[in-house]
Order: C-alpha cells, then sequence, then structure tokens
C-alpha cells in the first residue's frame, strides 16, 4: 500500500506543478495583456480564449492536491455531533459515491477530448486545436480520482479499526 501512496503523492504534486504553471501563464498573460491595452492600445490576440483554456487546466490540476492536503471547505456543525461510528461510515460513503463519479467525469473528458480530435475543433481566434486541454483536464481528473481511491482505502480502514481521522 506504500507504494500506492508513493505513486498517488508523486502524481499529486505534479499535477499541482501544471496547475501552478497554468496558474502563471493566466496571471502574466492577463498582466501582458492589460499593459498591452493601456500603453501601446495593442492588446495580447487570443487573450480570452488562453484564459479559458488555461483556468480548466489549473483548476483541474489542482483538486487532487486540495483533496490530498484537505484544504477544502468543511462545515461540521452537525457532523461533528454524530456518534464516532456514524461519522466514519458517511465518510466512507462519501468517498464511495465521489472515486466513480470522477472516475466517470475523467471518462467523459476523454470522450470528448477524442470527438474534439475527430471533428477538428480549434479555437476561434488562435485557431488552436482544443483537444490536447480537454486532455489535460482530464489528466488532473483521474490524478484527482487516485487521491479519492487513497482517501477511500483509508476511510475503509478508518470504519473497520473504529478510529475517526482528527482534523487540526
Amino acid at each position: 500500500m506504500g507504494c500506492f501512496k508513493r505513486v498517488v503523492d508523486l502524481c499529486t504534486h505534479g499535477a499541482l506543478w501544471v496547475s501552478a504553471v497554468a496558474a502563471g501563464a493566466i496571471m502574466f498573460l492577463t498582466v501582458g495583456d492589460v499593459l498591452g491595452r493601456f500603453l501601446f492600445n495593442r492588446p495580447i490576440t487570443g487573450t480570452f480564449e488562453l484564459t479559458e483554456v488555461l483556468l480548466a487546466v489549473a483548476v483541474f490540476t489542482s483538486l487532487a492536491y486540495c483533496q490530498a492536503e484537505k484544504v477544502y471547505v468543511t462545515i461540521t456543525f452537525l457532523f461533528e455531533r454524530f456518534p464516532s461510528l456514524v461519522r466514519r461510515l458517511i465518510d466512507f460513503l462519501l468517498y464511495v459515491v465521489s472515486v466513480p463519479a470522477f472516475f466517470l467525469c475523467f471518462w467523459e473528458l476523454l470522450a470528448y477530448a477524442q470527438r474534439l480530435a475527430q471533428t477538428g475543433q480549434y479555437t476561434t481566434v488562435l485557431r488552436q486545436p482544443l483537444f490536447p486541454w480537454v486532455l489535460a483536464t482530464a489528466a488532473g481528473a483521474l490524478v484527482f480520482c487516485l487521491s479519492l481511491t487513497w482517501d477511500l482505502v483509508q476511510a475503509a480502514r478508518r470504519l473497520g479499526k473504529g478510529e475517526i481521522e482528527v482534523e487540526s
């Protein structure tokens, strides 16, 4: 199981780097576009299109890291009042539903990328193919599935052992 965790961590950190590069590219592109527009009356062509696709890549590739580090918003007002067994069961069931849901998301993104490649869909202004960007988002969804699967295994262990994860 330690090998699977190392693979998940490696993929998660790799996806985080892709997300950071995409977010950085959005930042520099936007600043360059604004400066070009105001200083030279010449915006960067295709900024809106590139921002759209880079944002999709940034979001999907950051999901796995957010899951691994548990840096998402949780509302525990009611949840923490449940008995420990109920909390462990809910945690487990949420992962049982989440893993197939996001695997389906990954699968559909792959199918969408294939359709885009077959039909030759391009961006309007820059005339760049769309399918590589969709493949990048699919890769992010797959890494998120790996992270969710690891958490599912851990939730199953906690359910079996009778322990609950304490959040700091």
